[in-house]
């Protein structure tokens, strides 16, 4: 079992097979149990039943104010030079739209570069 988060806590508890940690929302990375990977839970019910419904790639070099951005979603593809949604405010990034199965929460799984980190963040967008 692997959590990961960019943000510092301060006081966590180890419940059953994850870490909840308080007063912040991180995301949970469930078992591999099958040898596919492991799975991204749902930040609002901890559900592995997570499904994509978009996916934004946004390409840039450092800093420019246009770029390449591509959205799909179903088999609509639209590539414009818009970067409004980039999870990086100076570099590339990557959004995926997801919903749960089990609450109906959406949220957005995003990748993003700052001062030569990677980050990832997960939250709920409704």
């Amino acid at each position: 079992m692997t959590l990961v988060s960019h943000v510092r806590f301060q006081s966590a508890v180890v419940f059953n097979l994850y870490q909840i940690r308080w007063n912040k929302m991180q995301i949970i990375i469930g078992n591999n149990d099958e040898g596919f990977g492991s799975e991204l839970l749902c930040p609002n019910c901890c559900s592995s039943y997570l499904h994509h419904y978009k996916v934004d790639v946004f390409e840039r070099t450092q800093d420019a104010k246009v770029g390449i951005h591509c959205t799909v979603s179903g088999e609509i593809t639209i590539i414009d030079r818009l970067l409004e949604g980039n999870p990086s405010p100076r570099r590339n990034g990557l959004n995926i739209f997801l919903w749960c199965e089990k609450c109906a929460v959406k949220s957005v799984f995003s990748v993003s570069q700052h001062k030569g980190h990677t980050i990832i963040d997960l939250k709920c967008i409704n």
